[in-house]
């Protein structure tokens, strides 16, 4: 049986092409177009669908970002295999989005055909991650396991400078408020950055602000922040 694929996205003329990129190929009958996350709930109520493939984000989902978009839609349908397509190049952010179950990253940059091949090998099973996209992990030093969220990798002080970090507080105001030198948190800081995959400050706090946008909270400690060695 041919599967049928629904595509979301806010960009009517890229979808078409990737529906054209679809037809192509023969790997898939599309059988729906959303531009909203409530116009994908109204197809996905009235007809079948054996993938969704999707923009990293809606244009009603910006103020809490994309993660938390792809958290609602595998919430309410964990059944289907999801495909994403991002323009973003910020390995932090693909692993996070692979780690929430996402069957394949596709960037925007890669070649239409990339996207066929996607559908077919996430149709048999697997999971799939563009050239774009793969090389991106790579030169991030992050492995291609994608059980666990990176987060789970960081240490008590590291999530308690990275929280900070993400509250808008200053390496200089951790330090000051440690009793430690900046020297110090800026090493913590770099060693999270390398667990993460973040390659530059800029890749740290779009990751954070990803975060943010999630449905409650992603590191909860009352605890004061202790001193660091």
């Amino acid at each position: 049986m041919i599967p049928r694929i629904v595509l979301a996205g806010d960009q009517p003329v890229a979808l078409i092409g990737i529906a054209e990129a679809i037809a192509r190929s023969g790997v898939g009958l599309v059988t729906g177009q959303a531009a909203s996350m409530d116009e994908l709930q109204d197809i996905l109520q009235t007809g079948w669908c054996d993938l969704i493939v999707t923009d990293f984000r809606m244009p009603e989902r910006d103020r809490t970002g994309g993660l938390a978009l792809l958290q609602d839609i595998r919430t309410a349908y964990p059944k289907i295999p999801l495909a994403v397509m991002t323009g973003m190049d910020n390995p932090a952010i693909h692993h996070a989005v692979l780690s929430m179950g996402v069957k394949a990253l596709i960037s925007k940059s890669d070649r239409l055909n990339e996207i066929p091949q996607a559908i077919k090998e996430v149709m048999l099973g697997s999971t799939y991650l563009s050239t774009t996209v793969l090389l991106a992990i790579v030169q991030g030093g992050l492995p291609l396991d994608f059980q666990q969220p990176r987060l789970s990798c960081l240490g008590r002080e590291e999530c308690r400078i990275v929280s900070a970090l993400a509250a808008g507080s200053s390496v200089e105001d951790i330090a000051s408020k440690l009793g430690v030198s900046t020297a110090i948190v800026f090493w913590r800081k770099h060693a999270v950055m390398r667990k993460l995959g973040a390659r530059s400050d800029r890749e740290l706090f779009a990751y954070l602000d990803e975060l943010a946008g999630l449905p409650g909270e992603w590191f909860v400690d009352e605890e004061p922040m202790p001193e660091l060695a």
